[in-house]
């Protein structure tokens, strides 16, 4: 009995120190759904930036055809961020905008435009081409559908991001023209070229995640027919990288774990721009710092200039 006592007393003390020390862990936790953090919310604004001043100096350099299309960095920054360096951005999207994303450099960009303007001037073809396809929107995203195939037959678990209708090779209203349901020059249209793709990738479970940039007045209910085909499928404020984060994070999630493949439509408004808009919104909450952003800005400016 005098054993027993001095045991029960030292087993009820240590959880007092354990949830002592469960006050001192940080709030931020390993779940990315919680981008209220003031970190992760300016690395957004950040890489959006940072996407932003290197298509303007390819532009200058090389020439529109080269760069990224202004505007779309919400979509391309709010869904790639969740890549791993394994993972694929697809040939559908702006290759500037998701890769400076999953962390290639700058200095890596300008050189391989270097090396295609070069090719392009010996071969009279689009120099200094990196980001602008030839293929239709129909070809683009089946032949990521084959990609991801590949990868769940090689049991690999990689995500291929696919983001259609984003490309500098498009207007402003390109994404509206492919999903708007009308014929061109005898083509099938825009409006359904994803189905069967969907389809396909569905049943399957590849992983995929399928995101279709279309106009923000457009009526097209592009969520309804991925549900038809049960797959998936969100409408998404395409010019608000937050929003675009919190649906992409888990659509890759899913991708990744074997549960197949999601449908984002993400509604673009060419009079917004995401960058002015994610602006307001840091400065809304108290995260924004006229010190921080032009330390920012400094450095950005600087890596650029060197690379270039």
């Amino acid at each position: 009995m005098p054993t027993t006592a001095p045991a029960h007393k030292k087993k009820s003390t240590k959880p007092a120190k354990t949830s002592a020390k469960s006050k001192i862990v940080p709030q931020e936790s390993n779940n990315a759904a919680s981008p209220m953090n003031t970190e992760r919310l300016r690395r957004l604004y950040a890489t959006m930036l940072r996407c932003r001043m290197v298509s303007e100096r390819c532009t200058s350099v090389f020439g529109a055809g080269a760069a990224a299309a202004s505007g779309y960095e919400a979509v391309e920054v709010g869904a790639c961020i969740h890549l791993r360096e394994e993972d694929l951005v697809s040939p559908t999207s702006s290759l500037i905008n998701g890769n400076l994303t999953k962390g290639a450099t700058v200095a890596d960009l300008f050189a391989m435009l270097k090396a295609s303007a070069h090719s392009g001037k010996e071969n009279q073809e689009n120099a200094g081409s990196f980001s602008a396809l030839t293929l239709s929107p129909q070809e683009q995203i089946q032949a990521s559908t084959m990609v991801a195939l590949s990868h769940k037959l090689g049991r690999k678990a990689v995500v291929n991001m696919a983001i259609v209708g984003s490309t500098a090779s498009k207007s402003e209203h390109a994404a509206s023209e492919h999903t708007s349901g009308e014929h061109t020059s005898g083509k099938q249209t825009s409006g359904n070229f994803w189905e069967s793709s969907v389809q396909f990738a569905g049943p399957r479970k590849l992983g995929i995640v399928y995101l279709i940039c279309t106009a923000a007045d457009s009526n097209h209910d592009l969520r309804g027919r991925a549900l038809a085909f049960h797959v998936p499928g969100i409408t998404v404020d395409g010019n608000d990288v937050v929003a675009v984060y919190r649906v992409a994070e888990e659509s890759v999630r899913r991708a990744r774990e074997g549960h197949g493949p999601t449908l984002i439509d993400c509604k673009i408004d060419p009079a917004r721009d995401p960058l002015a808009f994610m602006e307001d919104y840091l400065k809304k909450r108290d995260m924004w710092s006229d010190k921080w952003h032009g330390k920012m800005l400094r450095e950005l400016q600087k890596e650029i200039g060197k690379a270039s």
